[in-house]
């Protein structure tokens, strides 16, 4: 017997007139987007190479 994900996803359980919450999906979002980024991307040493470039100038 093979069971299923029957979750949904947290994004369609908001209602558009919770504003708190749909900002606490998007923060969340925005965070998970930025540990892949750190993650498969430049590396931390390289991220902070970049912030410190960035407040350099």
């Amino acid at each position: 017997m093979q069971e299923f994900d029957t979750s949904r996803d947290e994004e369609a359980d908001i209602v558009e007139s919770d504003k708190p919450a749909k900002t606490g999906v998007l923060l969340r979002s925005l965070l998970k987007r930025l540990v892949v980024f750190i993650c498969f991307g430049p590396g931390v040493l390289g991220v902070l190479w970049i912030i410190g470039r960035v407040f350099k100038r």
